[in-house]
């Protein structure tokens, strides 16, 4: 059975995609000279530092930065914030030099690119979430970007993507690069200090994006606004020689293995942390290669009776139905339902899933486990998929106990539940149809509210939308 995709799980990293499509690649470098150091006594090394940084994202002559940061050093009198500024020397030292090594550069001369490294322009939002991918493509972030770049030095870090496991040997030998790059990001951090880009960070990156492993854990990563050390190139010697090490011991391991298999060994690796594995999984989903990570989640979605919904989710979106038949399993055996499941049969059932979620609420003597109507009408309002409006129809036709239908309570003047009020209002904004439930909350209001929508559905809804018809519309909404 096909399975469909739904909406991407990870929203927050939308608007991240829509900024790597729509960044223009850098324009070509703009002469500039340092700038005479100020007066002794008005010397600010953070102001110094973001001259700095703006000199190089402009082109400027790397011995024109080196001699701009000299001067000032040598002249202000405040050090407190001087370890930044002589550590991006120390950097840009190293570029004058290996100035030799650098040039033109052909693009399968991999020891070449990776001198060039050094004037490389990235998006920065490739090196901070390396296994982004696009939607809509669907590729990823760094293969969309690479088609696009302007060759020449600047292009060096596309180019190395595109040689693909070719270069990885020599991409781990650059981890511990500290050579200052033209890549620089500034406006993340709102008033803290901008931020140079190292060839290791530039590595790591493309390591990552080569080989669909999220090697470094995302919550250490290039989290700008929290990290007092965001990039990898700033670490501390221990936790950088072990961030490295990883790397290193997945190469040794795999060097002989195929692409899909080395992934394999990644997500399999004990060590291996589950942001990590997420992340993995979600890039290889998103890249039409579900059949590689689909064993690992296999054997890993469910915990006893109850389900790990990040775990299931991925495995429905690799094209599974297990969690699904399991989640149907336990309705029918009546056994107690979560919310994660009832949430992902919103999220990426069938018709058969809701059909039987739709039967347990109207008929819960079927089951020695009633579901709770208000978990499963909470759960609904996490969908925009007409699918639930079957669902939402039967918790509000459904009577519990002595309680009165919801058009009957309205009616009575007695307080109506939250979730039947919610119930209501989200039939009537997937239907499209107006049932009257706005502002005006008066028992008056909401009992031909409710009356409404039952009238719909007898005369026009169900034969739309219930599931028994299986029509068109019904279906419209699996994806």
């Amino acid at each position: 059975m096909s399975i469909h995709r739904s909406r991407t799980p990870r929203r927050t990293l939308h608007a991240l995609a829509a900024a790597l499509l729509a960044a223009a690649l850098p324009a070509p470098a703009r002469a500039a000279e340092a700038a005479d150091p100020a007066d002794v006594g008005s010397i600010s090394l953070p102001e110094t530092r973001r001259d700095v940084v703006r000199m190089i994202d402009d082109g400027a002559a790397w011995s024109a930065c080196a001699r701009r940061l000299e001067a000032d050093l040598a002249a202000a009198t405040d050090r407190s914030a001087a370890p930044p500024c002589e550590a991006l020397l120390a950097s840009i030292r190293l570029n004058l030099a290996d100035a030799s090594t650098t040039g033109v550069a052909a693009p399968a001369d991999i020891d070449a690119l990776i001198a060039n490294l050094s004037e490389a322009r990235v998006n920065p939002g490739l090196l901070m979430a390396p296994l982004q991918t696009i939607t809509f493509e669907p590729q990823l972030a760094w293969t969309v970007l690479a088609q696009r770049a302007i060759p020449g030095a600047s292009a060096s870090a596309y180019d190395l993507f595109r040689q693909g496991r070719r270069a990885i040997p020599a991409l781990i030998a650059a981890l511990d690069d500290q050579r200052a790059t033209r890549t620089t990001v500034s406006d993340l951090r709102t008033g803290d200090e901008p931020l140079v880009f190292r060839v290791g960070d530039v590595s790591l990156a493309l390591l990552q994006a080569i080989t669909l492993c999220r090697f470094q854990h995302p919550l250490n990563g290039y989290n700008l606004r929290a990290a007092d050390q965001p990039l990898f190139s700033q670490w501390a010697a221990d936790r950088h020689a072990a961030q490295s090490a990883v790397v290193r011991d997945w190469w040794d391991a795999t060097h002989g293995m195929s692409a899909d298999d080395a992934v394999r060994w990644f997500l399999e690796r004990p060590d291996t942390d589950r942001p990590q594995q997420l992340d993995t999984a979600d890039a290889l989903i998103a890249l039409g290669q579900s059949g590689v990570v689909r064993p690992f989640l296999e054997t890993r979605f469910q915990n006893g009776r109850l389900i790990d919904y990040s775990i299931s989710q991925r495995l429905v979106r690799a094209g599974s139905r297990a969690p699904l038949d399991f989640v149907q399993e336990i309705i029918r055996n009546g056994e107690p339902t979560t919310e994660e499941m009832v949430r992902l049969i919103a999220e990426f059932g069938e018709i058969d899933d809701f059909k039987l979620l739709r039967d347990a609420v109207l008929d819960p003597a079927r089951f020695s486990q009633p579901l709770n109507n208000r978990m499963v009408t909470n759960q609904m309002l996490s969908t925009d998929r007409p699918l639930a409006i079957p669902v939402l129809i039967a918790v509000i036709e459904r009577r519990e106990g002595p309680e009165l239908p919801a058009s009957a309570l309205a009616a009575s003047g007695a307080a109506i539940p939250s979730h039947l009020l919610r119930a209501g209002e989200w039939i009537q904004e997937l239907s499209g149809k107006d049932f009257g439930f706005g502002e005006d909350r008066s028992p008056y209001f909401l009992a031909r509210a409710f009356d409404d929508i039952l009238l719909w559905w007898k005369r026009e809804g169900q034969a739309a939308w219930d599931y028994d018809q299986n029509r068109p519309q019904a279906t419209s909404g699996i994806r």
